[in-house]
């Protein structure tokens, strides 16, 4: 996997400012609810094994409007899953086959989600499910939810803005 950063360089003009290996790679081992192993890794894993997840972080920042800095990622956090300040995040996912995150769970963000390839499931309130394929988005502003990846597992891209707590859309707004 390769991760691109532009910028302006130290004459004011537009450069590439990185170009190699995501700097933040993580990966997760058994994702079963109160197991969950998460740990860093140099390089990012694929294919993913069954029931396990690797996630490359591409980009954040702490707020908006993003400045021009060469990598704003600060790997001495660890693993966060939302993003800093008032910022963004934007982030590379890959679940191995039949994942199972269906522990549901909320973030104070709005979540905008692409599936590149596979399929995944994603769980809501009072038992409904949505299946997601290739090519499907899905919004998430910061309600309940969880997930579980499909028999060949999913590759997906997320952005996630920090939002206030409490601010999720409802069916009259």
């Amino acid at each position: 996997m390769r991760r691109v950063v532009t910028g302006l360089n130290e004459q004011g003009k537009a450069a590439v400012l990185y170009d190699g290996k995501p700097q933040s790679v993580l990966f997760t081992s058994d994702a079963r609810v109160g197991k969950l192993k998460i740990e860093a890794v140099p390089d990012f894993v694929s294919p993913v094994p069954a029931g396990n997840a690797c996630f490359a972080e591409l980009w954040e920042t702490d707020g908006l409007p993003p400045y021009n800095m060469p990598d704003p990622l600060d790997r001495s956090r660890g693993f966060t899953l939302e993003p800093p300040g008032t910022g963004f995040r934007f982030r590379y996912f890959e679940w191995g086959p039949d994942l199972d995150s269906s522990t549901m769970h909320a973030t104070d963000t709005f979540d905008i989600n692409y599936v590149i390839e596979g399929e995944v499931e994603l769980l809501l309130e009072e038992e409904q499910s949505v299946t997601l394929r290739a090519g499907d988005s899905v919004i998430i502003p910061g309600i309940l939810h969880g997930w579980r990846a499909g028999p060949a597992g999913v590759r997906m891209i997320n952005f996630m803005q920090k939002q206030a707590p409490g601010t999720a859309p409802t069916a009259d707004h």
